[in-house]
């Protein structure tokens, strides 16, 4: 259950949203973001995708809103099984954060601000490349050509593909997106933009912990991706 709270009059630029986190194996971050978001009082699901470290027990304990199963299905499958649920319970954007403490909660008027500019744009990106000097070498180069590439595919200019910070319209969630890992955020924009969609970026703080591993696989991801564009096609 979502607890209700009294709309104030700067709630009234906000948009009908709910936040999406979905999560795995991420015991050393969950628990603060999850206070983060039950004193925001904005309304958020946490999918817990088949954690086997002590996620599942604080995700259990904490949060107010989640959905969880037992096996690791992909972030992808997490992502469109939160969204179909929040939409089902009458909501008109889905606001999408990472789980590893990458993405700050302050950075939500921005996106507010953003649609109330372009109330026709369909998703608003985060951009991380605009302050980009804690991201690690490898990632910032990753990053930048998926962008390039995926931009020119789509035919409109995405600064930070890759960012999984993300303000989704409903509409979005009716493409069909079928795949179900780290691909699936991209095939996201590469369908939205072939359905002529507006997509738009705005920048966000670029948040990296020391010693932290990233879940990507460089070659096996690779591959997915290649074989979405290949479906796609």
């Amino acid at each position: 259950m979502i607890r209700k709270r009294r709309i104030k009059s700067k709630d009234k630029i906000k948009p009908n949203f709910c936040i999406l986190v979905p999560v795995y194996n991420e015991e050393n971050t969950i628990a603060d973001m999850i206070k983060s978001l039950n004193e925001s009082g904005y309304p958020y699901l946490i999918v817990n995708d088949g954690s086997t470290d002590f996620t599942t027990v604080l995700v259990r304990s904490f949060s107010k809103w989640y959905i969880d199963y037992s096996k690791n299905k992909g972030k992808g499958f997490a992502i469109k099984t939160g969204a179909k649920e929040i939409i089902n319970k009458g909501y008109d954007y889905v606001l999408i954060m990472d789980s590893d403490g990458q993405n700050s909660l302050k950075d939500l008027s921005t996106f507010f601000t953003a649609l109330k500019i372009h109330p026709n744009a369909r998703i608003i990106m985060g951009n991380r490349l605009h302050a980009h000097k804690s991201m690690p070498l490898l990632r910032l180069i990753t990053n930048w050509v998926m962008s390039v590439l995926i931009s020119f595919i789509v035919g409109q200019r995405i600064y930070d593909t890759q960012c999984g910070y993300r303000l989704v319209h409903k509409d979005v969630f009716k493409l069909r997106i079928k795949s179900n890992r780290f691909e699936m955020e991209s095939e996201m924009l590469l369908k939205a933009g072939k359905k002529e969609y507006k997509i738009i970026s705005v920048p966000i703080k670029c948040i990296y912990h020391k010693g932290r591993k990233s879940k990507i696989r460089p070659i096996k991801d690779a591959i997915r991706f290649l074989k979405m564009l290949r479906r796609l096609r």
